[in-house]
This record gives C-alpha cells, sequence and structure tokens, in this order.
C-alpha cells in the first residue's frame, strides 16, 4: 500500500497490479478544469463549458477523461490565454449526453496544446 501526497515522478518502468483510483470532479455548469482533476463527469441540463488548463513547462502528459452524462451539450475548450488548443481547433470539441473524451496535453514549437487521445460516440 502507498500512498503519495504530492507528485510521484518515475524514469523507466513502472508496474502496478489492482486498481488504480482517480479524482472524481461531478459538475452541473461551467467548469475550469484544474490540475489536482483526473475524472470530470458533466450532468447539466443546459449547455456549458470545461476549460482545460493552461499547461506551462513540465506539465505535457497530463491526461484528463471528460463524460457527459447530462442533457446538456458540453464543449470542451483548452486556455484561451495564452492559446492553447485542442486538436488545433479553439472551439474545442462538443459532448452530447453520453460521450466520452480522453485528452493529453503536448508541447508545440515553444508552446503547449491538447490533443484528442480517445473519443467515444454514444449516439
Amino acid at each position: 500500500h502507498m500512498l503519495v501526497n504530492a507528485d510521484l515522478s518515475t524514469t523507466g518502468m513502472m508496474h502496478m497490479s489492482g486498481a488504480v483510483r482517480h479524482a472524481l470532479t461531478l459538475k452541473t455548469a461551467n467548469y475550469s478544469i484544474s490540475l489536482a482533476d483526473s475524472i470530470v463527469t458533466f450532468n447539466a441540463g443546459s449547455a456549458c463549458t470545461g476549460t482545460l488548463p493552461t499547461i506551462v513547462a513540465g506539465q505535457d502528459g497530463i491526461v484528463y477523461t471528460i463524460k457527459n452524462i447530462g442533457a446538456g451539450q458540453v464543449r470542451v475548450i483548452g486556455s484561451s490565454s495564452p492559446a492553447q488548443n485542442l486538436d488545433g481547433q479553439s472551439t474545442g470539441l462538443a459532448l452530447d449526453q453520453g460521450d466520452c473524451l480522453q485528452v493529453y496535453s503536448f508541447t508545440v514549437g515553444s508552446g503547449y496544446d491538447w490533443a484528442v487521445l480517445n473519443f467515444y460516440n454514444a449516439s
């Protein structure tokens, strides 16, 4: 049993067995996703926005899973200052009810952006 309350950095291969517990967040309105989040679930009755955090040096490789279980469409976007797009799009990606998105941060040129790892379209 290991509990880490700060950053854990490893080099090389790391083997884990058993379940992994992630930080879960449930939101019903606009939300600025934080570095403390891991899985963010939206359950909104009307349209809302999930804004990914601004990425700075040393934060590439951050992964988030975002799920929409509500009737309202959720638009997931990168930060606007500085501009950090999602798959090159400043308008982000829309999640309808049941859709799920997994994104990661990466270095591009002299800045940072977000890219889609997985997208599940429930319709």
